[in-house]
């Protein structure tokens, strides 16, 4: 496999310790003196920034476009109803037409196809950018305000965000997915040139891995399979592993520490506190990344 630039930490279940990989595989990247862009796609909890000990600060506001009709144009020809892709518009002819915000995708369609110009482009926040920098590491992220549901809209501004970006002053690119195989989870992988699938040794962990399977082979994507908590007795670590061979992919153990949850807490990447957890990412590092 050719020297990879960007790499996808990723994984169908949550709580299996995806951001956690992804944070101390940029922190020990870092303390190589790697320069490092780490993108938290995770727009519904991005934490990554936490486990940094990082400040970050708000890089730009995430808007949709939203209908306001002028009742004084409208003529309840319900053009607009016809052509809303997620019926966020309803009404009868000769009648102005109910406007159901949260279905919204902000598309415009109707303001360019009302015959009498009656809609206008209105805007809401949804959520918002963020940047931030911790030695040699970059990070930026999304997130989506409390309550809304238009996760795929946030990630799709954060992509946005990281194509304005010039990747060429940053040696290795990190990105943390959000947890399972939706659509931010996809949009985030096409950002990347190979994955890391994180698991746990669990039926629920065997089984969400398989997922991401399908996921990958879906975008054409190599991928590498990485077990969290490795040798907690549970009795499900060979089943995952001959799953994980019998897909082709390589296998990366991480062992349970109880530093791992306190260098959390105190928002210090694990690697930088423990020489057992540290030699568990410096593998991945030479095997996926080539970096020794």
């Amino acid at each position: 496999m050719a020297e990879l630039k960007a790499v996808a930490v990723t994984g169908g279940k949550g709580g299996a310790g995806k951001s956690t990989i992804a944070v101390n595989l940029a922190a020990l990247l870092s303390n190589m003196n790697y320069k490092v862009l780490l993108v938290d796609a995770d727009v519904d909890n991005p934490n990554d920034y936490i486990y940094l000990g990082m400040k970050r600060r708000e890089a730009g506001k995430v808007e949709i476009r939203t209908p306001l009709i002028d009742p004084s144009l409208c003529d309840g020809c319900i053009e607009c109803v016809r052509i809303c892709p997620t019926h966020a518009l309803l009404g009868r002819k000769g009648s102005i037409p109910l406007f159901f915000e949260d279905s919204c995708l902000g598309c415009s369609l109707c303001a360019e196809k009302c015959p009498k110009k009656a809609i206008k482009d209105g805007k809401k926040e949804i959520g918002a950018l963020y940047e931030g920098e911790s030695d040699n590491i970059k990070m930026i992220s999304a997130a989506i305000k409390p309550g809304e549901a238009r996760s795929p809209l946030v990630a799709h501004s954060l992509v946005r965000f990281f194509n304005q970006i010039d990747k060429n002053q940053f040696d290795k690119i990190i990105i943390d997915t959000c947890p399972g195989v939706a659509n931010p989870v996809i949009q985030a992988l096409r950002l990347s040139e190979h994955a890391l699938i994180v698991t746990e040794p669990t039926i629920l962990g065997l089984n969400t891995m398989k997922l991401s399977f399908r996921a990958m082979e879906k975008l054409d994507l190599s991928f590498d399979v990485v077990i969290n908590r490795a040798d907690v007795p549970s009795g499900m670590t060979k089943a995952i592993e001959e799953e994980a061979e019998r897909r082709g992919a390589r296998i990366f153990r991480i062992p349970y520490d109880d530093r791992i949850i306190e260098a959390a807490v105190k928002g210090v990447p694990a690697v930088r506190r423990s020489d057992r957890i540290r030699q568990a990412f410096q593998e991945i590092l030479r095997e996926v990344f080539s970096v020794d």
